[in-house]
């Protein structure tokens, strides 16, 4: 079996299907900022390219027949970090020619089965209409996920778009469970030796933070005076509320919060990992108000210790751990893929028992997913229409739309 990666990333969608035998054929990924070197190192011979029109007659060859395609584009204006940089007419430009690019593959490879992340507000631009127009030949399933109930220790809710083949008659079945896995459990299960797992020096923990954000009416702003001490933050960061966005003071003495940059409780779960362009460290450990390592990003992400991340070596600007901290926060979460994957492949061998899953879904869906699953079904319809509806999570929502 066959898997095309369309956005892939560094291709944290395709560690579960490589795992279970599916071939990796390559990824079509035009953001320049995964082009370090890290999904050629973990998928050998696979191929990377930038645009569809990169691909040699080899490479085409190789996309003939391909059984699903993965991808995570960017999220546009829904994601609270991005907002912060983008307008939000710039931000639906960016989501709706992302999506049109990802279908754009679809239609062209014509794969059984393709799976896309994003935000459940997404489908308030790009609706279940935009997907069935341009999509017609497949059933769009549109579910819910809490990673954590497939066994990741974040508490990360998204929203999946997986789409078959209607001659397929394929239907989503979840099978979330109760997860009480600490984020201290999870890191503590790491080698000692494992890559990418040395802690930081201090002067990189401090890079990119000040004494005029801790320090009201703090005058030297951005002086030689405003450098912070490694010692001087750690005493800043004991004062922060766990699991909240550290609050301190913008250039105009006002107290602003730092969406994403958070002290984080291990004795819990983990927050969502996020990482940026900048120099700044986003998340710290409770125990030791340290950064996480780059190893520990990734393993909260599910990631196995022998995934390798690199660097761009031929950049001389930004410090190197700019790049892994941005691999890491764009990761994502294996263990929901695995299951995906999972039972995709089971259903294609005839070998999926509908008795091995729970069943279950443990989150309540978003309206806007429900909406997008009731009008699909109103006005499309599933090939396998009966079976659909049996797993579906948004029952209650569509008994409340025919009454």
């Amino acid at each position: 079996m066959k898997v095309l990666g369309v956005f892939g990333g560094i291709g944290s969608m395709m560690i579960g299907a490589k795992n279970q035998g599916y071939e990796i054929i390559g990824n079509i990924e035009d953001r320049q900022c995964f082009f370090t070197g890290t999904f050629e190192e973990n998928y050998p011979g696979a191929f990377m390219v930038s645009s569809i029109n990169e691909l040699t007659d080899e490479q085409i060859e190789k996309c003939k027949n391909i059984d699903l395609i993965l991808g995570h584009p960017k999220c546009g204006s829904f994601s609270s970090l991005r907002r912060q940089n983008n307008t939000l007419e710039e931000s639906r430009k960016e989501l709706a020619g992302n999506f049109s690019k990802f279908i754009d593959s679809i239609n062209i490879f014509k794969p059984k089965f393709f799976a896309i992340d994003n935000l459940p507000k997404s489908l308030t631009e790009f609706t279940y209409k935009d997907w069935s127009d341009k999509l017609p030949d497949y059933d769009i399933h549109f579910e819910y996920i809490s990673n954590r109930n497939y066994g990741n220790v974040q508490l990360r809710k998204r929203l999946f778009i997986i789409g078959s083949l209607k001659k397929l008659g394929f239907y989503f079945i979840p099978s979330e469970f109760e997860n009480n896995e600490t984020l201290l459990e999870r890191i503590s299960k790491i080698p000692h030796d494992a890559p990418n797992h040395q802690q930081w020096k201090k002067t990189d923990i401090v890079e990119g933070w000040y004494r005029h954000e801790f320090v009201k009416d703090f005058v030297a702003y951005k002086t030689p005076e405003d450098r912070i001490t490694y010692e001087e933050f750690g005493e800043f960061l004991k004062n922060q509320k766990l699991n909240k966005p550290i609050v301190c003071y913008n250039k105009k003495q006002e107290l602003t919060s730092r969406i994403g940059k958070s002290v984080i409780d291990i004795n819990g779960m983990a927050k969502t990992v996020t990482g940026g362009n900048t120099g700044h460290h986003y998340m710290f450990r409770s125990d030791t108000f340290m950064p996480f390592t780059i190893r520990e990003r990734a393993k909260i992400g599910g990631c196995p210790d022998d995934f390798i991340f690199l660097p761009n070596k031929e950049n001389e600007i930004k410090p190197w751990h700019n790049d892994l901290i941005h691999q890491t926060g764009k990761f994502m979460p294996v263990e929901f893929t695995t299951f995906l994957t999972q039972q995709i492949k089971d259903f294609l061998e005839g070998k999926r028992d509908e008795t091995k899953y729970t069943n279950k879904r443990l989150v309540k869906s978003k309206e806007e997913i429900d909406e997008n699953k009731y009008q699909y079904c109103k006005n499309i319809g599933y090939y396998n229409q009966q079976k659909v509806c049996e797993f579906c999570g948004s029952k209650e929502y569509c008994k409340k739309q025919i009454k």
